[in-house]
């Protein structure tokens, strides 16, 4: 009976305000958990659309004096497995902390609200656009800083992993860092913006390396034959890319939908920890190249952004149709 109602409860959550906004404070004089929900988009969205969202409500949340709290258990993400990883059932605990307080917690205060389910909180976005490139928010980043370490620290297990492979891949190397989103946005879904020609990354590379002393180029893609094509081009540096997984030039699915042909253990998680240690080794390079693009915008973010140079190439037009 009392997992029934459970599920009945959740389902009412879920629905309620049909993703606005929507306020459960029925005890007075007690602190608020702000609980940070993606209706449907959380299922559908890549691993740093959903990232970006929540950090635009954590911080809202924060200056508003309540206690955020990621829900990725109860609303589904592409990342979701079915047996918990590493004991952890919420998937944003999967690779980031909770500052110690659970959902389950947070619901049976019965003092919180339930965020706007749609979109990053208005006034709180990471990135701005001008024209036709993303760059990072200066202003909204000042507001993030105090709040990394209790909200958003990749989780130590991951993070000595990526530093071992740091080491590994870059050593004391000058490192120029480029990341090209390929696959499902050369020919994006109506709203989204093409990816620049490839061309136009190689100028960028050109460029950096006409006016800086460059040992490695990093490459974070999701297609294969980028790295090939950049590989051809630049014989004389070294080029470096984790062992993520990815798709050819002719598969348009977008990485975060596309199976592997021969399903391994833990995919899903393997997708997001994948292009988490991408876009964290992309943040530790000293120069970026990138066009629009969350993982960019991510790296610029856990960077800093104190690149010593980066070239945003602009980003196409966004498909209408």
């Amino acid at each position: 009976m009392k997992k029934i109602l459970n599920r009945l409860t959740l389902l009412f959550y879920k629905v309620t305000g049909l993703g606005k906004e929507f306020k459960f404070t029925l005890k007075k004089n007690q602190p608020t958990y702000y609980i940070v929900r993606r209706n449907i988009r959380w299922g559908i969205a890549g691993f740093f659309s959903n990232y970006l969202y929540a950090i635009s409500h954590i911080t809202y949340a924060k200056e508003q004096g309540y206690i955020p709290v990621v829900d990725m258990e109860n609303f589904k993400t592409l990342y979701s497995e079915k047996k918990p990883i590493n004991g952890k059932k919420n998937v944003w605990e999967y690779y980031f902390s909770n500052n110690g307080i659970s959902t389950k917690k947070a619901y049976a205060s019965k003092n919180f609200i339930l965020s706007d389910g749609f979109n990053q909180k208005p006034g709180y976005k990471l990135y701005i656009e001008t024209n036709k490139v993303c760059d990072i928010n200066r202003d909204i980043y000042k507001k993030t800083e105090s709040l990394s370490k209790e909200y958003y620290t990749i989780n130590k297990t991951l993070l000595t992993k990526f530093e071992n492979l740091r080491n590994e891949l870059f050593s004391d190397k000058s490192i120029c860092g480029l990341h090209y989103r390929g696959t499902d946005k050369i020919t994006p879904p109506k709203g989204h913006r093409y990816t620049p020609d490839i061309s136009n990354f190689i100028s960028a590379v050109k460029e950096i390396i006409k006016n800086h002393k460059v040992d490695i180029l990093f490459i974070c893609t999701d297609e294969e034959d980028f790295i090939d094509i950049m590989s051809n081009e630049f014989k004389n540096l070294t080029i470096k890319s984790t062992q993520s997984f990815r798709l050819n030039s002719n598969d348009h699915t977008g990485v975060h939908y596309a199976k592997p042909v021969n399903a391994r253990k833990n995919h899903y998680y393997l997708l997001g920890e994948e292009v988490l240690c991408d876009t964290y080794l992309l943040s530790k390079c000293d120069y970026l190249i990138c066009g629009h693009s969350n993982v960019s915008i991510a790296a610029m973010f856990m960077n800093g952004d104190t690149y010593k140079e980066k070239i945003i190439i602009d980003s196409g037009d966004v498909k209408q149709n």
